[in-house]
C-alpha cells in the first residue's frame, strides 16, 4: 500500500475563521516536515445551501478517500484505534475562538507550496500586506482530500489557495498603534520644555 493518495483536488470549503495561521512561511509541528497550514473554524448552523453542499462534498471525499484507500468506510476505519479523522468540535479545545460545540474545526496543510491569498476583490495579499491576513478573519480555501499510512493511518485535508471574505475580532489580540491612541488625542505636552514634566521625588509616591 502507498503511504498517501491525493483522491479529489480543489474543493472549495464554506467560510470558516482563520485560526493559527501559517502561511507566510513553513513551521514544523511535533518534529514533522515544515508546512503551510491554517485551521478553519466552521459553522454549519450559518451554512447557505451552496456552504451545505460544498460542506457535504468534502465530507463526501473524506470518505471515498477511505473506501480507495482502505477499502472500508470512514464508519468502520473510525472505530479503528489511532484512526486520524480531520474534523473535530469545536469544545474540544479551548483555544480563543473555539468552545463551541455548534463549530466544526479542521486543520488544513500543504508542505510543498505556500498559498496564494486573495482578499475579496480578487487582489493579491502578499508578505508586504500581510496583517490583513490574520487570526480570526472569515476566509475560505480550495482544498484536496487525501487517505494516507505512514505516521498512522487516516484521511485529511490538504490546503490549496486561500481567499479573504471579512474582517472581525483578532484572536491573537494584536492591535495597531492607530488603535492604541486614534481616539485619544495629545493634550497638555509641549515638547519645547519638558522640565515641567519632572516631579519631585515626593510624587513618586
Amino acid at each position: 500500500m502507498a503511504d498517501e493518495k491525493v483522491v479529489s483536488f480543489k474543493l472549495k470549503t464554506p467560510r470558516f475563521r482563520v485560526s493559527f495561521p501559517q502561511v507566510w512561511e513553513k513551521k514544523s509541528f511535533n518534529g514533522s516536515n515544515p508546512r503551510y497550514s491554517l485551521t478553519g473554524l466552521f459553522y454549519p448552523k450559518d451554512f447557505t445551501e451552496k456552504e451545505k453542499a460544498q460542506w457535504a462534498a468534502i465530507r463526501a471525499e473524506l470518505n471515498k478517500a477511505c473506501l480507495e484507500f482502505f477499502k472500508k468506510d470512514l464508519k468502520t476505519m473510525r472505530e479503528v484505534n489511532g484512526f486520524k479523522y480531520p474534523l473535530h468540535r469545536g469544545n474540544e479545545k479551548n483555544y480563543q475562538g473555539y468552545g463551541d460545540p455548534n463549530m466544526i474545526y479542521f486543520s488544513m496543510a500543504n508542505s510543498m507550496h505556500g498559498p496564494e491569498i486573495l482578499d475579496k476583490k480578487g487582489n493579491r495579499i502578499t508578505q508586504e500586506n500581510s496583517e490583513e491576513f490574520y487570526p480570526g478573519c472569515w476566509a475560505r480555501a480550495t482544498v484536496n482530500v487525501f487517505a494516507f499510512d505512514n505516521i498512522g493511518k487516516g484521511v485529511s485535508i490538504g490546503l490549496g489557495n486561500l481567499q479573504k471574505l471579512g474582517d472581525a475580532d483578532r484572536f491573537d489580540g494584536f492591535t495597531s498603534a492607530e488603535d492604541d491612541f486614534g481616539d485619544d488625542p495629545v493634550e497638555g505636552f509641549d515638547d519645547t520644555d519638558t522640565d515641567d514634566l519632572v516631579g519631585d521625588d515626593d510624587d513618586l509616591g
